[in-house]
This record gives C-alpha cells, sequence and structure tokens, in this order.
C-alpha cells in the first residue's frame, strides 16, 4: 500500500483548489475574493536566502503551502493505494481500490478487467496484457478538506500566514 505525503501534494493540491474557485468549479465557497486567489497563483517576488540572484518569482500559493505544512493543523498520512497504468504488477489493483491522481483527486476502483483468452499487445520491451479498470469519484476528495480549511482560515487569516501589509495599495474585491 502506498501513502503519498502531504508535503508532496499539497502545493498541488492548493493550486487545484484555488484554479477551481476562480473559475467557479469549487464545490463549495472558499469566502475569499476570486481576484485574491488569482493573485495568489500569479508570479511575485520572493526572497530567496539560498540564491544568488536575489529575489526570485514564485506564485504565493507555493508560498501558503510551506507555511500551511508548518502549522500544527496539517499533518501526513493520508492513505491511499497508488495505481500505476504504465506497467507494474497490476493484479495488485482490486475492487475498492484507491487511486490518486494528479495529486488532487482520488478515484476508487469499482472493478478490473483484464482481456479474456490471454490477449496481449507486443510493445518495444515485450507483451503487454490489456485491462480495463473502471473507477469512480469518491464523494471525500482532498481539495474538498483543503477548501474547508482555507476557508476556515479566510482573508485576513491568508495574509498574515503570507506577511502580507493589511494596509497595502492592492485591495480585493468580495
Amino acid at each position: 500500500m502506498a501513502e503519498p505525503r502531504l508535503r508532496y501534494c499539497l502545493e498541488d493540491l492548493l493550486k487545484f483548489t484555488l484554479e477551481c474557485h476562480v473559475k467557479g468549479t469549487l464545490e463549495i465557497d472558499l469566502g475569499l475574493p476570486t481576484d485574491f486567489c488569482s493573485y495568489l497563483l500569479l508570479n511575485h517576488p520572493i526572497s530567496d536566502t539560498n540564491s544568488t540572484q536575489g529575489d526570485t518569482l514564485h506564485p504565493l500559493y507555493k508560498h501558503l503551502s510551506s507555511t500551511l505544512l508548518r502549522i500544527h493543523h496539517i499533518k501526513d498520512g493520508f492513505k491511499t493505494i497508488e495505481g500505476r497504468c504504465a506497467g507494474g504488477d497490476y493484479n495488485r489493483i482490486g475492487s475498492g481500490a484507491l487511486i490518486l491522481f494528479n495529486k488532487c483527486l482520488v478515484l476508487e476502483v469499482k472493478e478490473v478487467r483484464s482481456s479474456t483468452g490471454g490477449s496481449t499487445v507486443k510493445t518495444r520491451k515485450g507483451p503487454v496484457v490489456l485491462i480495463a479498470i473502471c473507477i469512480e469519484k469518491l464523494a471525500a476528495q482532498p481539495y474538498m478538506y483543503l477548501a474547508k480549511f482555507v476557508s476556515g482560515l479566510g482573508y485576513k487569516g491568508i495574509r498574515s500566514l503570507l506577511g502580507l501589509n493589511p494596509t497595502s495599495s492592492h485591495e480585493f474585491s468580495s
């Protein structure tokens, strides 16, 4: 059983959550202005003490994700089974297994069908058995939990975590 660590997918998960909110496709309301979420997705100069070139451009959501990992509310331990489509031991993928797709979406395997009569496809690496995996999106998705957490932080909490000046000239609409 593979266990993806939150620190490896939080950045992508936060980006996905913010992009969905901006597009209006997120299933819950973050309670944040969409222009503020767009602002978090844009590149901004961030001081990099390891760089000899001074400030580097990074989206603020990356800074927010690393900041969120340092506070006690988010911990590693999200468990799932990761299936690999390109090779590997497909016999381990069975009904009820969970697949983490693009570090954002959890899918449940409903059924695995293998080719009948031992049909194979020949590739440069040799014969490959054909299988079909029937999947279903789970109702409880990691991005939804993150969305609820971000919503709880709110506009002021996120600005505070990022060290954004509350009296800055850049204001966001509700």
